[in-house]
């Protein structure tokens, strides 16, 4: 699994990309978005992670980026 950050609009997306070894894989890897920062003023972010339902669930609010960076790395949720 390789773990890399994209922009898209106005959010900083988390993805990992998985590879499937299995010469019966439909394709060799996929990509998933798990984790979402979305800018909220002042240097403050809302913090979001991806469902099982392919949506967005926001769980933290008003954080600065180093507090993402710490919840990212810790709370269970943001896991790839």
């Amino acid at each position: 699994m390789d773990i890399f950050t994209k922009w898209h609009g106005s959010f900083f997306y988390f993805c990992a990309t998985y590879h499937c070894p299995s010469p019966d894989a439909i394709s060799p890897s996929f990509e998933r978005k798990f984790a979402r920062m979305t800018y909220s003023g002042n240097n403050t972010y809302t913090l979001s992670y991806m469902r099982h339902t392919d949506k967005w669930h926001e769980v933290f609010y008003d954080q600065d980026i180093e507090q993402c960076f710490e919840l990212i790395a810790h709370e269970p949720c943001f896991l790839p």
